[in-house]
């Protein structure tokens, strides 16, 4: 089974890639970094052959859920296509991504339209509005300030049933973002779909731009926003293990 160490933009990732399609391998080996307090990363992606696609993807949290989509993993799972000179074509669910390289050397993926999917008030009587990326919810809510919001409080009552995302203005085509992703049950580095999500959410709140800069702790994604149709850009490395 090959093995990788990625990041982006703060999220860490063990990328996993049996030579056949062995998930009980895949599973033993994780339950056991579980089991032997050595899961040091944020999240592990699974990758199965595949006819329509250079690789499927499996989004498997600390927690053992399992998420829809990762944003910043898609794109780790692009930059180790990439070292192997493979297309960089991954599916996802019922889609199938493309993942390009920018002029500024960063990594983007066109991930389809933005589906919306309710509106919530929490107990602390701040909005949410849900979208969904590729199937991935997102409870998004505008605040004032980023830093001052209590976001764990509204995260732990969102998740899991969704991840839990806040969003602030700086200036036109920048905001700031944070989110508190399910499955790793706290507030993360940076969030490929929160920022999606919080750039669209902001688009039609108050910013007709359509690119903005998210700004997640000390890091920057961007998104290309057309019509509901999204694209995310970043940064990526990887490394494979022994």
């Amino acid at each position: 089974m090959e093995k990788w160490i990625g990041e982006a933009c703060g999220n860490t990732f063990l990328v996993l890639f049996p030579h056949r399609n062995e998930k009980e391998l895949v599973a033993r080996h994780l339950d056991n970094l579980r089991k032997t307090k050595r899961w040091t990363f944020d999240t592990a992606l699974a990758l199965w052959p595949t006819n329509g696609a250079s690789v499927a993807i499996q989004v498997i949290e600390r927690d053992g859920s399992i998420s829809n989509m990762c944003g910043n993993g898609v794109r780790v799972v692009g930059k180790i296509l990439q070292q192997q000179n493979r297309p960089r074509t991954i599916q996802t669910g019922q889609s199938i991504l493309s993942i390009n390289t920018t002029r500024h050397d960063l990594l983007s993926a066109n991930l389809g339209e933005i589906e919306y999917a309710g509106i919530q008030i929490t107990p602390y009587a701040q909005l949410f509005t849900t979208y969904k990326i590729c199937g991935e919810p997102h409870s998004v809510g505008i605040v004032n300030n980023v830093h001052k919001a209590p976001l764990s409080k509204w995260g732990r009552r969102i998740v899991p049933k969704a991840n839990c995302t806040i969003c602030s203005p700086v200036t036109n085509g920048i905001i700031e973002a944070r989110t508190f992703e399910r499955g790793v049950n706290q507030i993360t580095q940076s969030c490929g779909t929160g920022a999606c999500a919080a750039a669209f959410a902001m688009r039609r709140h108050a910013d007709n731009s359509d690119k903005l800069e998210v700004r997640m702790h000390n890091y920057t994604l961007h998104v290309h926003i057309s019509s509901r149709n999204v694209t995310l850009e970043g940064p990526a490395q990887a490394q494979q293990i022994a």
